[in-house]
């Protein structure tokens, strides 16, 4: 099976494939993991953020953290999100506070004007 898959891609180099689909949710889980390492541990990249992102900062940080844990503890193949996961990190992410909802709009150039 692996043998006929790989001269699939080998010969369809174009289509998309197994392969393709692990690199890239494997590479958005490891970019979300870090970031949401950096957060905790890296004060100096916190500040940072903190400095650029203004009142969007706390929104972005449970977006990432949303996103890293649903990448992380997903068990299926096709990264279908259920209202299970939004509920868990909804308790996880407000322990407490009384916050129904995460607006997040950011364009990136208006933040990070130093990158087009």
């Amino acid at each position: 099976m692996v043998k006929k898959m790989l001269s699939d891609i080998h010969a369809h180099p174009e289509k998309k494939n197994i392969f393709g689909y692990m690199v890239e949710i494997n590479s958005f889980k490891g970019m979300f993991s870090v970031m949401r390492e950096m957060l905790e541990t890296q004060e100096s990249f916190q500040l940072f953020l903190r400095k650029k992102l203004k009142d969007q900062y706390v929104a972005f940080e449970h977006v990432i953290r949303f996103l890293r844990n649903a990448l992380n503890h997903i068990e299926t193949a096709d990264v279908k999100l259920t209202l299970a996961h939004f509920i868990k990190q909804k308790d996880y992410l407000f322990r407490g506070q009384q916050i129904s909802k995460i607006s997040f709009t950011m364009k990136y150039a208006d933040y990070f004007v130093e990158r087009k």
